[in-house]
């Protein structure tokens, strides 16, 4: 009978450890360029973009910024099965730091020295996290 008390004890915190209150997750994309955004600290930024890889160019953010943290690599997906066929690329954003900025990306071959293909850039404002009462 103990065995199944501990048990069952068991089970109620890994059920609570897995629940879906995870971070909210908010998603924008090419449409969205030049809002802003509105985040808490603690949610998560999805920023997906077109791209082709095969052509040598990627997105890149510029500079260092402050509210929000990259994490990870990036994620390619491809919208064709045809060879060059062009995808998105999804970028993955934690928000670290109440403020405000502006998030800048350039599509750009990083070897060369010219001007970008494309800039991105979206407002990021982050509010500090709100607690519960």
């Amino acid at each position: 009978m103990r065995r199944l008390v501990v048990l069952g004890a068991v089970l109620v915190l890994l059920g609570a450890g897995c629940s879906d209150d995870g971070p909210d997750v908010v998603s924008i994309g090419d449409p969205d360029e030049g809002t802003t955004v509105m985040l808490a600290v603690g949610e998560t930024l999805e920023l997906t973009l077109s791209a082709n890889p095969s052509t040598g160019y990627t997105w890149e953010v510029v500079g260092d910024p402050v509210c929000v943290a990259q994490r990870g690599d990036s994620r390619y997906t491809a919208l064709s099965d045809s060879l060059g066929g062009g995808g998105e690329l999804t970028l993955t954003f934690d928000a670290v730091r109440s403020g405000a900025e502006e998030l800048r990306l350039v599509y750009h071959r990083p070897w060369e020295d010219v001007a970008p293909e494309r800039t991105y850039m979206v407002g990021v404002v982050v509010a500090a996290e709100t607690t519960a009462e």
